[in-house]
């Protein structure tokens, strides 16, 4: 093999071992808890004390949509897939539907605040009358008071400890056909788990193997 070409395959080998490994781009979450709050009007569905599952899929590589602020992470549309399970009733985000995760580091109140909201209507069966609301906000709500909990306001992968917030999960539902002070109601849930589900292959792996196979396929090709 040609002395310079041996050369620069052993290079380009060697950047690809060096490259730091990535954030995962998709991470998946599971919160937990249990209802703490049922709306009168969906008393029957719900119950005191039922599970509350939530579980959604985001792309951490998504860009802050507000980067001249340095406290405050705004990362829309962010989310591929979202669920909740209570009991017997579940309801999913629309795949097409618009979303949002905030993370504010050291707000002005003096607090890490953590949410996630859904800017368009889930899927889920009727209760009463009562559809899943147009804006779930805040779907999920964590907030740290001590501002230790984010040392920046980009999105995190990681588990965080519930513990250490104070924070609830909730769903909102809606029915425009009765008294408009009725017209909303829900359900609330503390957090009792947050858990990362499920992180695939970084990135960085996945360029080194590409590359080394493609430095022996180049390989083979030369000797044939």
């Amino acid at each position: 093999m040609d002395t310079k070409l041996k050369k620069n395959k052993l290079m380009m080998l060697f950047s690809l071992i060096i490259i730091p490994v990535s954030r995962a781009a998709q991470v998946t979450f599971v919160v937990e808890g249990y209802l703490e709050y049922v709306g009168d009007e969906l008393a029957g569905t719900f119950s005191l004390g039922d599970l509350y599952h939530l579980e959604y899929t985001f792309d951490s590589t998504t860009l802050d949509s507000i980067p001249d602020d340095p406290d405050h992470g705004g990362y829309n549309n962010s989310i591929s897939s979202l669920w909740v399970k209570i009991g017997d009733y579940s309801a999913v985000a629309d795949s097409s539907g618009r979303n949002h995760i905030d993370v504010i580091n050291d707000h002005p109140v003096d607090a890490d605040l953590y949410r996630v909201a859904l800017l368009d209507p889930m899927i889920g069966e009727s209760i009463n009358g009562y559809n899943p609301a147009n804006f779930q906000a805040p779907l999920l709500s964590l907030t740290d008071l001590s501002m230790n909990a984010f040392s920046s306001d980009e999105l995190f992968t990681y588990a965080l400890d519930h513990s250490n917030f104070i924070g609830c999960i909730a769903l909102t539902f809606y029915n425009p056909n009765v008294n408009p002070v009725f017209q909303s109601t829900g359900i609330q849930a503390n957090i009792s788990s947050f858990e990362v589900s499920s992180i695939p292959i970084p990135s960085s792996f996945l360029l080194f193997f590409s590359g080394l196979f493609g430095l022996l396929g180049a390989n083979k090709f030369r000797k044939d």
